[in-house]
Order: C-alpha cells, then sequence, then structure tokens
C-alpha cells in the first residue's frame, strides 16, 4: 500500500461523509420513532439530539486524531526512507573507496617485492665480493682460512653487520644468509656465536619457532662458553613460554640461572622464572 493510499484509508473523506450522513439520517427516523410511539416529549427529542451531536463530535476528534497518527506515520516513512538512501549512498561510497585501498595495497605489496628481491641481490653480491677476497669455506675444519688471518676475521665481521643491517630492515631471509656464512666459514671468528643466535632470531620473526628454537639450542651446543649462549637458552625459554610449553620454558631458564650465573641473561631468566611460579 502507498502512503498516498495509507492516508486515504485512513482519514477516509467518503467514509467520513457517509458515517455523518448516516447520523443525519438516523436523527429523523429515530424521532418519528419516538413520537409514533406517543410517549416521546419535546425534551426526549431534544435530549437525543443533544447525544447524537456528541456522538457525531466524538467521532469527529475519532478523525482528527487518526490524521494526526496518519501524518506521524507517513513523516516517519519519509524520514526512514531518507535515511535508507544515505545508508545505501554510504555504503556505496565506502565500498569504492575499500576498492581503492586493495587496489593501492595491491601495488604496494608489489612495490615492497621488487626492493626486497633488489636488497636480496645486494647481499648476495656482497657474499660473493667477500668470498672472492680469499674465503675459501672452513666450516669443516672450525679455522678460518689458511693463510687469511686477520683480514679473514674482518671479512666476518662484515658479513655479519651486513646481517644486522639486512634484520634491522626486516629482511629476515637475507639476514639470515649473511649470518649462515659467517657460521660456516668463519666458525672460529668472535661474531659465530652472535651469528649463530641471530640466526634463530631471524626464524623467530618468520615465526618459525621451532626451527628459532633449534637454532638457539645450537648455540649452546658449538659455543657454550660464548656469551650468545646464556642469551640464546633464554631466547629459547621465551619462546617455549609463549607457545604454552611451561615445563620446557622452565627448564631453558633454569639453565641460564645454573649455567650462567655471571651472565646478564639471569636476572632476565630469574624474573622469568618467577612469573611461572618458580
Amino acid at each position: 500500500m502507498t502512503a498516498g493510499a495509507f492516508r486515504s484509508g485512513v482519514t477516509g473523506g467518503r467514509g467520513e461523509t457517509r458515517a455523518r450522513r448516516l447520523v443525519r439520517t438516523l436523527l429523523p427516523l429515530v424521532a418519528v420513532a419516538v413520537v409514533g410511539t406517543g410517549c416521546a416529549t419535546k425534551r426526549d427529542i431534544r435530549d437525543m439530539r443533544g447525544d447524537l451531536g456528541r456522538m457525531e463530535a466524538r467521532q469527529d476528534s475519532i478523525y482528527q486524531l487518526l490524521q494526526q497518527q496518519n501524518r506521524a506515520i507517513l513523516d516517519s516513512l519519509t524520514v526512514t526512507t531518507r535515511q535508507l538512501l544515505n545508508v545505501r549512498g554510504d555504503l556505496a561510497n565506502q565500498l569504492g573507496q575499500l576498492k581503492e585501498q586493495l587496489e593501492q595495497v595491491g601495488q604496494l605489496t608489489g612495490q615492497v617485492q621488487v626492493r626486497l628481491n633488489q636488497l636480496d641481490q645486494q647481499l648476495t653480491e656482497a657474499v660473493r665480493a667477500v668470498g672472492t677476497s680469499g674465503v675459501t669455506g672452513g666450516g669443516g675444519g672450525g679455522a678460518a682460512p689458511a693463510g687469511g688471518g686477520a683480514a679473514a676475521f674482518d671479512e666476518a665481521r662484515e658479513l655479519y653487520e651486513i646481517g644486522v643491517e639486512q634484520i634491522n630492515r626486516g629482511n629476515a631471509m637475507s639476514a639470515r644468509r649473511a649470518f649462515q656464512m659467517v657460521v660456516d666459514s668463519f666458525p672460529t671468528a668472535e661474531q659465530a656465536p652472535e651469528a649463530q643466535r641471530q640466526i634463530g632470531e631471524s626464524y623467530a620473526m618468520e615465526r618459525n619457532y621451532d626451527e628459532a628454537t633449534r637454532a638457539f639450542d645450537r648455540v649452546v651446543e658449538r659455543w657454550q662458553d660464548s656469551d650468545a649462549a646464556p642469551l640464546a637458552l633464554y631466547r629459547a625459554g621465551v619462546i617455549a613460554q609463549e607457545r604454552g610449553n611451561v615445563d620446557r620454558a622452565r627448564q631453558y631458564f633454569r639453565r641460564v640461572i645454573s649455567g650462567y650465573p655471571n651472565s646478564d641473561a639471569r636476572g632476565l631468566a630469574e624474573e622469568a622464572l618467577r612469573r611461572l611460579g618458580g
């Protein structure tokens, strides 16, 4: 039903006319009937006219009330319609904006991937440049390359710094490649234990926590007396705790406290152990 039909159905101009016509028709008929009985007086007829007039006035008030309600309903429908149109317009605008944002994200993702490829290529070239200066690969023997001396360990430091730069940029894979070169080619270099620990951190950045834990364990296995060992154990404990393995986390923290009482990581381990309830 349309708003116009609704207004017509409620106010009903023709219905109102019929009702009033009915009242006016009934009035003389009732008067005649009463007179015909021989019992009516002028006062009875006057009272009857008053009653019918009050009925008509009451009917008029009802019609006015219905008209007011009709207007209120129509106004409410108008407001609701406008709100729906506004909502539809807002949704259309939001969908358009979302589409544009998705397109921009796609473009940025492509640009980031290109940049990552460039950084990876730069790292590869840097590693190749270091390798051509005399690195022959000493991973199997556990010593610096023959004849390398201090120059070889300078190359280890250079590789390590490249890895740190890449991990600070969030390039976990490129950083891990540089650190792995230090570990494999210069296992006796000063930077080797910390490079191994950073390999664990690079895996943690990628949320590959199994590989991260294995990398941290390898620090203690190969360089037990290094400064990187207690921090690697602590980080392995933190990962175990975050994954809900409380017992294993406690074991790692206790190894730090008992095995490295003078290390900076001991205080961190003790605090973590207290939070876990010993």
